[in-house]
């Protein structure tokens, strides 16, 4: 055997292909590699490394046993019990994916990631006083560009006579959802509480109690001149808060002006808006989103009027005029829940069984712990959405029959 050919250069031949995205290629020299007699210094990385290369490529259980092995050959090494959460996360074994990130936390206690991770494991359980001090560690908080600047972060400090801006963060319905926390802001005694959220939603949050100014800032912008800064994810932690507020309701209303131009929306009979696939950009799309609306429209046999709100029509300020004169929203895992939720609107939410995240329920519970008028439509088999709208158009055509 060459050196080139010997079980050392194998692997190493391999971590530069599983670098580069060629799984496939990657995954036959990692197998080449452990046949050919990869010693104990690298077996338990060659292991290691096909876990994750299987879990990218959606072998679940292959990585599961890779990743086992790769702690059997090395108990006392931190990263196959990270990805082994990871892994474990995706699938929504909570209890499991817990155990392995305080596995990876007690061999390596500054570990980067599973803090953060965990800390969403823990949001997903409900357990929020533990949750939200480690989800501070998100890197949208850490990497912000705000924690650059001379205003200090709010982090719970007495607000009394001070001034504070919210600034924004992460998606849509991340500041939909984080939106019921500022009016608690007053409530600390803050003077003047600004937000500033993503254009689209201006107009909308020009409704949210407790907020005496929505700013407009894009681009190259200058700090207000407020006392302190928070990012809305940051809202529950620094308040204290243990719960996510789900018995007040709707917090959000619709701007006059949009009810005005949106009057009449629909036709007169049972109308269901829905959406059916969320920003591509995402990188678990693939898992939330559905090909087409066909499931959908299908329901329209029932008798109801099934309403595609997947092209926008204007700013969130008129989306919220849209919903409101629905009867229901039926939506794949997109802000357009959180827009419902956050108007009290009924809303279906259609799951995927995998990787879905902490904001929505564990996999045995179809209430959302974050909206009274929400109920959660779950997979059962991962990629199955048929049977899941079996369920839907059950559960509909049993809303929508007259009284007997």
């Amino acid at each position: 055997m060459s050196l080139a050919d010997s079980p050392e250069a194998l692997f190493r031949r391999a971590v530069d292909l599983q670098i580069a995205g060629s799984a496939a290629e990657a995954e036959s020299l990692y197998l080449a590699a452990v046949g050919a007699g990869l010693g104990p210094d690298l077996l338990p990385d060659a292991h290691g490394n096909l876990g994750v290369l299987y879990r990218a490529t959606h072998r679940l259980a292959e990585a599961e046993v890779a990743l086992k092995t790769a702690i059997r050959l090395r108990s006392d090494w931190a990263a196959p019990h990270y990805n082994l959460g990871n892994l474990y996360s995706y699938q929504r074994r909570l209890l499991d994916a817990e155990a392995a990130y305080l596995e990876a936390l007690r061999i390596k206690p500054d570990h980067p990631k599973a803090p953060f991770n965990l800390g969403q494991i823990y949001l997903s359980q409900g357990r929020f006083a533990e949750g939200w001090p480690m989800y501070e560690a998100r890197p949208d908080r850490t990497e912000s560009p705000l924690m650059r600047v001379r205003v200090p972060e709010w982090t719970g400090q007495p607000l009394e006579g001070k001034s504070i801006l919210v600034w924004r963060e992460q998606g849509y319905g991340d500041e939909i959802l984080m939106a019921r926390y500022v009016p608690l802001l007053k409530a600390q005694g803050a003077r003047q509480v600004k937000i500033a959220p993503t254009l689209a939603m201006l107009r909308l949050f020009e409704s949210l109690g407790g907020v005496d100014e929505v700013v407009t800032l894009v681009g190259d912008v200058q700090m207000p001149d407020v006392d302190y800064w928070v990012l809305p994810c940051s809202l529950p932690a620094s308040l204290g808060t243990d719960d996510t507020l789900k018995s007040q309701g709707a917090y959000l209303s619709v701007p006059e002006a949009a009810r005005a131009r949106w009057s009449g929306f629909g036709g007169p009979g049972f109308k269901v808006g829905f959406t059916w696939q969320g920003n591509p950009k995402q990188p678990n799309n693939f898992n939330r989103s559905m090909k087409g609306p066909e499931l959908f429209n299908g329901l329209a046999d029932l008798g109801v009027e099934m309403i595609d709100l997947q092209e926008p029509r204007g700013d969130f300020a008129d989306t919220a005029a849209i919903l409101e004169q629905l009867d229901l929203v039926i939506t794949v895992d997109t802000a357009m829940a959180h827009l419902a939720g956050a108007l009290d609107k009924p809303c279906w939410v259609v799951l995927a069984a995998l990787g879905t995240c902490w904001r929505y329920p564990p996999p045995q519970q179809s209430v959302s712990p974050w909206y009274r008028s929400t109920t959660i439509y779950r997979q059962t088999t991962p990629g199955d959405w048929a049977e899941v709208f079996a369920r839907v158009r059950r559960d509909l055509a049993a809303r929508i029959a007259p009284d007997v």
